[in-house]
């Protein structure tokens, strides 16, 4: 057998050849794309790491660093990575092992950065053992912070197999929802955001919910993006007006729901189970083995949780988030920064709730 040869490189990559390296991977994301990196946190503060095996990239990163002025160190955040499940390859551990290896030597012991990964990986998923692996390379699970939780809904069966997996109630709306005359438009253009945006204010303005994700910030992130990464939109029109939104993205072999909205009169007309049944239709049309539903236990409602539920997706939950640190001054850093960000959200939800 001949022994590998790895490489790593750091910062030499450009919007278009990051989108290359992203293409290579089942477990890419949104989260890890250039776009959303730019849009939320500016190209400056981001850092990129692949680790090569000859010319084939078999693991990367894309990094946010946030650095204290005129001090050592910082913090280093990747956001659902590293990347290291090659497209259409089994996983491998060794994989996984070499790009976490890199990142430690690279931000935590070259830089001084605390480094904090959450990985987009769910428990009892495939076979390699992912927590061992973390733990081999000197990584620490973060305590005390809830996991991110979703159901995961299979794609394989086909599609009137899903059908009759759907809970009746789920069906029976779906079924009022194709009778009724609803128009469907669905693509990537800038007009559908538009339709999004209204839908979903709307449903800020009845809810009182905090907005942590923003369809604005989704739409600057749709010009950033290449042609084939783009987010698709579905907008269901009833009598001529948008009643139901979704985007949703789908790199790799899952697709992520990641925006959703029914006004008054969609919620009368049940549009909002046909722009997600056009979300599942087109996941599958497109190749996408699973389907990430958006999270569960949010502060919107129980009854979004019902609404997932009742597609018979699988209850599943990320590993968690992993740490590794050598620098005592960064470590400090993270966990104000972490009081912050918690009081942060805290006065968020309180605002939305008295408005």
């Amino acid at each position: 057998m001949t022994a590998r040869s790895y490489r790593t490189t750091v910062d030499s990559m450009t919007p278009d050849s990051w989108a290359g390296v992203v293409r290579a991977f089942d477990d890419a994301s949104l989260y890890q794309t250039w776009a959303y990196g730019a849009t939320r946190w500016t190209s400056a503060a981001l850092s990129h790491l692949v680790v090569w095996d000859a010319s084939e990239p078999v693991g990367a990163a894309q990094i946010r660093l946030l650095r204290c002025p005129y001090l050592p160190g910082g913090i280093a955040y990747v956001r659902w990575g590293p990347l290291w499940r090659r497209r259409k390859e089994c996983p491998e551990a060794h994989n996984l092992a070499e790009v976490l290896r890199a990142l430690r030597e690279e931000y935590v012991q070259r830089r001084g950065f605390l480094l904090r990964l959450l990985p987009r990986v769910f428990h009892g998923e495939g076979d390699v053992p992912v927590q061992k692996v973390f733990a081999d390379e000197h990584f620490v699970r973060r305590a005390n912070r809830s996991p991110y939780a979703t159901f995961v809904l299979d794609l394989a069966p086909p599609l009137d197999e899903l059908s009759k997996k759907l809970d009746k109630h789920w069906r029976k709306h779906l079924r009022q929802a194709e009778d009724a005359q609803i128009n469907v438009a669905e693509g990537t253009g800038d007009e559908l955001f538009s339709s999004l945006d209204n839908l979903y204010q709307e449903l800020r303005g009845r809810k009182h919910f905090a907005a942590f994700v923003k369809p604005e910030e989704l739409r600057r992130m749709q010009a950033l993006l290449p042609d084939d990464q783009k987010m698709q939109l579905v907008v269901c029109r009833f009598a001529g007006l948008p009643v139901s939104a979704a985007v949703f993205s789908a790199l790799g072999d899952t697709g992520l729901c990641l925006l959703a909205a029914t006004g008054g009169e969609g919620r009368r007309v049940n549009s909002s189970y046909l722009a997600k049944w056009k979300t599942v239709e087109w996941m599958q049309k497109h190749g996408c083995r699973w389907l990430d539903l958006g999270g569960r236990g949010g502060d919107v409602t129980q009854s979004v949780d019902k609404f997932k539920a009742g597609m018979s997706g699988l209850a599943m939950e990320h590993v968690g988030e992993y740490e590794a640190c050598s620098n005592r001054l960064s470590l400090v850093m993270m966990r104000v920064g972490d009081l912050a960000q918690a009081i942060g959200q805290r006065w968020m939800k309180w605002r939305a709730c008295r408005n």
